[in-house]
Parts: C-alpha cells; sequence; structure tokens
C-alpha cells in the first residue's frame, strides 16, 4: 500500500522545520523485514510506542513491535506518547546485574559524558551477584567521568517489572533504558528477563530505550 501524500510531505516539512538532515526511505510490504534490513545499517531504531497496535488488542507494545525489539539487533527506542523536551534530561537505568555484558550502562555512560543527561541506575540480580556488579559498574562510570545515583537493588522476580515502573514513575524520570531481552534463551517462569521487559512496557508511560 502506498504512503499517503499528505503524510510524506507532513515528515518532510517537519524534518524541515527542525533543520534536521534526514533520507527520508518509503517502502511498502512487511514492516518487519523492512526495519530490519534498514535497522542493520543504522546505530539507533526510533518508533512510536503506539507502533502496529491496535486498540482493541491491549496494552502496547504490538505484536509487530515486539517482534521487532526481538529480532533487530539494534538498540531501540520506543517514543512515549508525548516528549516534554527534545533530549531526554533524566534517565532510569535498569542494570541487569546477570549479564556479563550490558549495553545498556555503555549507552547510559555515553548520554550522560556526550549530552549531559541525568543518571540513576538501579541494579537488577541477586545480592551477591548485584553488589560486585554495582561495583564494577561505578569503576566502569568513573573512567568515562560520570556520576550516577545508585538505587537499591531488585530482585529479578515476578514483581521486578512493578517495582521498575513504579521507581520510575516516582522518580519523575522521562527516559528509561532497559536491557534487551534474551534471545533464544529462557528463564523459569518468576525469572524471565523477556517477559520483564513486555511487563514494563506495558505500564511504563514515557519513552523506552531497549539495548541490543
Amino acid at each position: 500500500m502506498a504512503a499517503k501524500p499528505a503524510a510524506v510531505d507532513a515528515i518532510r516539512a517537519a524534518l524541515d522545520a527542525a533543520a534536521v538532515h534526514a533520507e527520508l526511505l518509503i517502502e511498502a510490504g512487511d514492516p518487519i523485514h523492512w526495519i530490519k534490513e534498514v535497522g542493520f545499517l543504522n546505530d539507533l531504531v526510533i518508533i512510536s510506542r503506539s507502533f502496529a497496535h491496535d486498540p482493541a488488542g491491549g496494552s502496547p507494545p504490538s505484536v509487530t513491535t515486539r517482534a521487532l525489539i526481538e529480532q533487530v539487533n539494534r538498540p531501540i527506542l520506543l517514543l512515549g506518547p508525548s516528549v516534554a523536551e527534545w533530549f531526554p534530561q533524566r534517565a532510569l537505568v535498569v542494570h541487569d546485574t546477570r549479564r556479563q555484558s550490558n549495553e545498556a550502562i555503555f549507552i547510559a555512560a555515553y548520554l550522560a559524558e556526550r549530552w549531559g543527561v541525568a543518571l540513576s541506575v538501579l541494579p537488577l540480580g541477586n545480592s551477591d551477584d548485584a553488589e560486585a556488579a554495582v561495583e564494577e559498574t561505578k569503576r566502569y562510570l568513573a573512567v568515562h567521568e560520570v556520576t550516577a545515583a545508585f538505587m537499591e537493588p531488585i530482585r529479578p522476580d515476578s514483581r521486578a517489572a512493578e517495582h521498575v515502573v513504579q521507581s520510575g514513575i516516582a522518580g519523575d524520570f522521562d527516559l528509561l533504558l532497559l536491557t534487551g531481552p534474551e534471545r533464544g534463551r529462557k528463564g523459569n517462569k518468576h525469572n524471565n528477563p523477556t517477559d520483564m521487559v513486555w511487563k514494563v512496557l506495558e505500564h511504563w508511560p514515557n519513552s523506552t530505550l531497549i539495548a541490543a
């Protein structure tokens, strides 16, 4: 189905008004296939939180968005319904201490160092592992001359998503930075990292950046 000319013209006008240099690509067909193809050539994929969402089908993210998050091996930014600032000011970083390499921390350091985003880190993991990972994260951020406020760790149980959302809302954060889903790996029914991502996205109202 061809893109509607009015919609395309509106996008071009918005880009021109913001003085943003961009290449506008239009393609008909399977959105997952197309976004995967283009996303592979870029560092970040940005989509609306309401992308491909059926209002009668439940809370976001849509089935299409979930498939993109699982299949596109790039950071994905889900834009919330309203963005008060042109760039996030305060980010809550959910640090999954069970991961050997946590790209969410790398991205957070860049946002703070390059763009001055204020960071708060919410460690996710069992107590012994979390304590060592937090110290390592503090050392990594210090190397980049980045400071962050560290919250008390939360356990990766069935209430983890609820704790994340409550912490984000209570702290008035405009960006949530999550570790991406465990592609191809499954945890038990109370400790499934991918399920936690979906539960958080269903209830967190603002923008979310999901690491690869």
